[in-house]
């Protein structure tokens, strides 16, 4: 018997991705806090706002393209950690397989 699988490229979800929520609190100065809201396995390639205008006719910057199943926190706004390095979630695609994100890469400062 073969294993079912959510989505045929889930195969490719090879690498481990925290979603999280940057906030500052009020005024100037404030310390950003970072609200965990989970973790999911997705394909992260590299990808630049200069494809993001050539494929889809976007004016964005970006430095990231990951596939992933369906989740609710995968959202613009929203923030990837990966390797310690954080990208802002500029741009969300869903399909019936999954959804595509354009990733950001942020100072994590």
């Amino acid at each position: 018997m073969f294993p079912v699988m959510s989505s045929a490229f889930e195969r490719f979800y090879k690498t481990e991705v925290e979603v999280v929520k940057i906030s500052c609190g009020g005024g100037y100065g404030a310390k950003k806090e970072t609200e965990f809201l989970c973790t999911v396995k997705a394909d992260l390639q590299p990808y630049s706002g200069a494809l993001a205008e050539m494929e889809y006719g976007f004016n964005i910057k970006c430095q990231k393209r990951m596939f992933c199943l369906h989740c609710a926190h995968i959202r613009e706004g929203n923030c990837t950690v990966v390797n310690n390095t954080y990208y802002r979630i500029v741009y969300v695609e869903e399909w019936d397989s999954g959804m595509m994100a354009f990733l950001e890469m942020i100072s994590n400062d």
